[in-house]
């Protein structure tokens, strides 16, 4: 993708739920964590026919949110995700920087970046030997609350894929 794209999609997922958060003096938004610790569980449906699972920890960094009458948070999020391939199984551990905007009407919305590892076999004349690299993560999201603490949760990042789960 040519760099100013890349530019306009981040300056995109970043300004629009920005411009709909804005909220009124007083304004708690549904399913803020406030500084707690939010997790999460997913399935996922990679690019590539591959399907798995992951799950992940949230911990608020800036609980009250960095942006002034913008009801927003500031968040590390630490997890992985295991994938099946077909003959093949790779665990992922990934760490990303999660900036939650939460809207009215039980929604919340998020862009993340961070970076994932990527693990598994890899076949060099006839021996699998293990390997580790890092590459950039980049996603965006969406959680429905239906109650103060749980959401049902829809991603969409790379490298991972599509993921639907609970937040808890």
């Amino acid at each position: 993708m040519h760099p100013c794209k890349t530019v306009a999609v981040v300056l995109a997922l970043v300004a629009v739920p920005a411009a709909v958060a804005a909220a009124p003096d007083g304004y708690e938004g549904y399913g803020r964590q406030r500084g707690s610790v939010r997790f999460d569980v997913h399935l996922d449906v990679g690019w590539a026919k591959a399907y798995g699972f992951g799950f992940r920890g949230d911990l608020a960094v800036a609980p009250d949110g960095i942006l002034d009458r913008v009801d927003d948070d500031l968040a590390l999020s630490l997890g992985a995700e295991a994938f099946v391939v077909p003959g093949k199984f790779a665990a992922w551990p990934l760490a990303a920087l999660q900036w939650n905007f939460y809207l009215a009407h039980r929604w919340s919305v998020f862009p993340e970046v961070g970076v994932v590892a990527f693990t598994g076999p890899v076949k060099q004349h006839e021996v699998a030997e293990p390997f580790v690299y890092a590459a950039p993560f980049v996603s965006a999201g969406a959680r429905f609350h239906f109650s103060p603490r749980n959401a049902l949760l829809f991603r969409v990042n790379w490298p991972a894929g599509l993921q639907v789960g609970l937040t808890f």
